[in-house]
């Protein structure tokens, strides 16, 4: 059973993935349902999107790398016969990963591993990424010429199921004189069907070309989009997870890129989770869920956190188990911990399959009081960190004000007037009033 969310990702663990959402500001104190696919991109800010990363580990040889802008950047400046020179080395945004060959011979490549995922539904399940080839020199461009499949283009290997032993599943390379394309071209690369079995045979498919190549003193020019600029799998319901390899190989004269790898899922999910709050109300923490439907749910826990890394369960609810309609849920804790608490949803199946939902904090105000109420002479205030704080009177003229960094403060309120005061307290958590009585 699993949460209409991003995919989880076993060798992070799923809540690593959704925490690191909420830490950048994709959920504080709501979460709503995302959609379902992890995504590799290689721009210089990092790997990826909202969705999620795949992340990787890579080895290869020396021109192998993210490289940025056009073709022309990337290449060699005394390769005059590059082309094309102006493409993108990027599907979207500026970085692609790639391997350079300005040579006449060789080889360039690059193995990229990605880490294991599982995916949350039987159906709709997907493997996609955008694949360019070009030539650094006159008859680049990546072809058929090779030994071994996997010395030019690129070849997709995947561990299915669990299993250590990568199983080479799809080839993509070019025609006899090479094939050029960029990441403009429309042609798709896949198998015949979906790949239903953890011991698929390898799929070779050849691109075509999308440049006329020169003739004299022609120079060659883009003159279609046939080029197989995706590369995708599709995975039956045999295929619950899988762990991707891509080697990615230029011969001489010849630069391979690829870009937005994605693993995802198109499929029904099980449970989908439209919401999810945690918020403080009095003394206890209030949690409150909200699922569009349901399949053979069990029960919820509510698990929270100090840290966002090391939950605990508080509260077990038990699930509706089918429905198709909204379903509301409530729980409370009753003991939160002072300052930051971090909550997540363990879903627990039927058949004991868990997941988890994604992290949501509430800041509990335990933390701050201030006394003696009434007060004669000195008032003691604990806040949050780094406060701001006022005194008002009940026409609501401020009459002190003051900052406290480490949490405490003292206010000598021998000279106010008797009667009633409110303080009023501003800090990374909000806004927040006190009232206290003055005697004298």
């Amino acid at each position: 059973m699993f949460f209409t969310l991003p995919l989880f990702h076993p060798s992070v663990s799923l809540r690593t993935v959704f925490l690191a959402a909420t830490l950048l500001g994709v959920s504080s104190k709501t979460a709503s349902a995302q959609s379902s696919y992890l995504q590799q991109t290689f721009e210089p800010d990092g790997n990826g999107t909202l969705a999620g990363t795949l992340n990787y580990t890579v080895t290869g040889t020396a021109n192998k790398g993210t490289f940025t802008g056009t073709l022309a950047q990337a290449t060699s400046a005394n390769n005059t016969n590059a082309f094309p020179t102006t493409a993108s080395v990027a599907s979207q945004g500026t970085a692609g990963y790639g391997v350079v060959n300005n040579q006449g011979g060789g080889l360039e490549s690059a193995i990229l591993t990605f880490n294991q995922v599982s995916f949350p539904a039987l159906t709709g399940n997907y493997l996609t990424f955008r694949l360019a080839s070009f030539q650094t020199n006159s008859g680049g461009g990546i072809d058929n010429s090779t030994n071994a499949a996997s010395d030019n283009g690129a070849l997709v290997s995947i561990a299915y199921n669990g299993s250590s032993t990568f199983t080479p599943t799809l080839q993509v390379n070019g025609i006899s004189n090479g094939s050029i394309f960029t990441f403009d071209a429309l042609g798709i690369a896949t198998t015949t069907a979906p790949i239903n079995t953890a011991t698929p045979s390898l799929t070779t498919v050849e691109s075509p070309t999308d440049v006329t190549q020169a003739q004299g003193n022609t120079p060659p020019t883009l003159s279609s989009t046939r080029g197989y600029s995706t590369v995708k799998l599709e995975f039956g319901p045999n295929i619950t997870r899988i762990q991707v390899r891509i080697t990615v190989a230029a011969q001489g004269k010849t630069a391979v890129f690829i870009d937005d790898v994605r693993i995802g899922s198109s499929g029904p999910l099980p449970v989908n989770l439209k919401a999810f709050t945690a918020l403080h109300s009095e003394q206890a923490v209030r949690i409150n869920w909200t699922t569009a439907s349901e399949q053979n749910a069990a029960r919820f826990e509510v698990q929270r956190s100090a840290d966002g890394r090391h939950f605990t369960t508080v509260a077990s609810v038990p699930a509706q188990g089918q429905s198709m309609l909204p379903r509301h849920y409530a729980s409370q804790d009753m003991q939160p911990l002072q300052g930051l608490n971090y909550y997540r949803l363990l879903l627990i199946d039927s058949d004991g399959t868990t997941s988890f939902s994604p992290v949501v904090t509430a800041f509990s105000e335990k933390q701050i009081s201030i006394y003696p109420n009434p007060v004669h002479t000195d008032l003691q205030l604990a806040l949050p960190p780094m406060a701001h704080y006022r005194v008002l009177n009940l026409l609501g003229s401020q009459v002190m004000e003051g900052s406290s960094s480490d949490g405490t403060a003292t206010l000598n309120v021998a000279q106010l007037p008797e009667g009633l005061y409110q303080v009023e307290i501003n800090s990374a958590e909000g806004r927040l009033l006190r009232t206290f009585s003055k005697k004298n």
